[in-house]
């Protein structure tokens, strides 16, 4: 984390942030597969700060680039993901707050969406009036510990 002396400005982190879903099975729907999608990022939030007494309100940006995409089918081993091809670079809205203990010290709590799709609409050769109509976004709930090595005076 990189800040400044400002009770309001600007904050600079970065994060090793694994993202993922799971989609289980459905046996009363005759569905017995469960799929699952594992993502790692590289996450450089950059937050203002909105300095509220003791809480911090964060706004700001989350540009990501992506380190690995992997897939499960049917609780099997994690494979590399095919279809379809994923960005290699995210980029989300983040809203949050941060509670702050002492001159370095703080817990954070943030709420990030993607704004542009991770993936594409996939081409697939589906049969007649099946369709795969959506894009693929990330969105996470963060929940973190801050503790400064050198906090400012």
């Amino acid at each position: 984390k990189i800040t400044n002396n400002q009770k309001n400005g600007i904050q600079l982190s970065v994060l090793y942030n694994r993202k993922g879903s799971r989609d289980p099975g459905n046996p009363q729907q005759g569905n017995y597969n469960t799929h699952a999608y594992r993502f790692i990022y590289i996450d450089v939030p950059v937050v203002y700060n909105l300095h509220l007494g003791q809480v911090d309100m964060q706004f700001g940006l989350q540009p990501s680039v992506l380190i690995s995409a992997m897939e499960s089918i049917t609780e099997l081993e994690y494979t590399q993901f095919l279809q379809p091809q994923i960005h290699g670079f995210d980029l989300g809205a983040i809203v949050g707050a941060q509670i702050n203990y002492g001159r370095g010290t703080s817990l954070f709590t943030r709420l990030t969406q993607s704004i542009v799709p991770i993936s594409p609409i996939p081409e697939l050769d589906l049969p007649p009036g099946v369709r795969w109509n959506n894009r693929m976004y990330n969105m996470t709930f963060e929940v973190g510990l801050i503790i400064l090595i050198l906090p400012h005076a």
